[in-house]
């Protein structure tokens, strides 16, 4: 409904497709074994193995599978957590081969900057993962990329501490992977209400959750076209999701809110918001357009988007034009030729 991949992805399929295309080797910390293919899609299976033995490595302390399992009420948080688990062993590769080279085994300023580089280059030699979306591409690469800077900044501040800190006090959202002084200093997302639904319709929840900074750089890069979209995703204070069901029919609605760390941050994502609704639709039909509201038709429903103060909200796909009238306020001779 964010509009992240298209409405009739086959994300089972396509994750499949993914994870074998580039595997050559992976850890299953489930069955507390490693496998090798016997013909791996990369090269350097010694390399690889040092990867993978570090997961294991992990596991028999800090137990992956509890450390990894998924919670639908924490996306970014499981997100976060890839980025340790897939980081630290990253790292590790890196300083075993630096040391197998007979130079210090701690990976260099250039090595990383070069490996999150690749986060974006790295598809060429893979056609199902350069022909998937962005948003899929780039969680894959996400935790390899920015979870191993992530883990190079904390070991050079805490040694080696930080192989057993990031388990023991693990980062709880993708802002303190993408800047680890947020980490550091144990700074916490906000929790930004909803906007409610008040509908007269039986309403059932569908999923709910956190919407992070991973996410709204995504947004961003793919609909708003903004050069400015890791600088201004940077500003994210917090953000939330719920998706509910409403009539018999369970029409699923987008209920959206997210905090910015300033009034003028929030305008600035507002406008960029507009600018995504209208790209990740073919139909926008605008009905209330100002600096604090922007309402009217979309593919799946009605809308309606708001900025206030530091909060920008949306509710998106409703199919009540009455609740929708409630809660976007346009001009009653706007909403009348409109709505006929």
């Amino acid at each position: 409904m964010f509009g992240l991949v298209p409405p009739d992805f086959d994300l089972r399929r396509s994750t499949i497709d993914l994870l074998t295309e580039q595997a050559a080797a992976f850890y299953d910390y489930d069955e507390k074994k490693l496998f090798l293919l016997d013909e791996p899609a990369l090269p350097a299976e010694t390399t690889t193995l040092a990867h993978e033995l570090a997961h294991a490595l992990a596991d028999q302390h800090f137990d992956l599978q509890k450390y990894m399992e998924d919670s639908p009420e924490n996306e970014d948080e499981n997100l976060a957590h890839s980025a340790v688990v897939e980081g630290q062993a990253s790292w590790l590769m890196l300083a075993y081969e630096l040391k197998k080279a007979g130079q210090p085994p701690a990976p260099t300023p250039e090595m990383l900057k070069s490996l999150v580089d690749s986060g974006d280059a790295s598809t060429g030699d893979f056609p199902v993962l350069k022909a998937a979306p962005l948003y899929i591409q780039q969680s894959l690469l996400f935790p390899y990329s920015q979870g191993t800077a992530f883990f190079d900044a904390v070991y050079r501040r805490l040694g080696q501490q930080a192989f057993s800190g990031v388990f023991t006090q693990s980062p709880i959202d993708t802002t303190q992977i993408l800047h680890p002084d947020r980490y550091l200093s144990k700074e916490k997302p906000t929790e930004p209400a909803l906007p409610p639904v008040a509908s007269e319709t039986k309403t059932e929840e569908i999923a709910e959750g956190s919407v992070g900074e991973f996410d709204h750089r995504i947004l961003l890069k793919q609909y708003a076209a903004s050069p400015r979209a890791e600088q201004l995703a940077s500003r994210l204070r917090g953000g939330q999701f719920r998706i509910v069901g409403l009539g018999k029919d369970k029409q699923p609605v987008l209920e959206y809110s997210s905090q910015w760390d300033s009034e003028a941050s929030a305008a600035e994502f507002f406008n960029s918001y507009e600018r995504v609704l209208k790209s990740k639709w073919k139909h926008c039909d605008v009905v209330v357009d100002n600096r604090s509201a922007f309402a009217g038709l979309g593919d799946n429903g009605y809308f309606v988007t708001r900025l206030t103060g530091q909060i920008v909200s949306s509710i998106e796909g409703l199919s009540d034009v009455r609740e929708w009238q409630r809660l976007s306020h346009p001009a009653p001779a706007a909403v009348s030729a409109r709505v006929r």
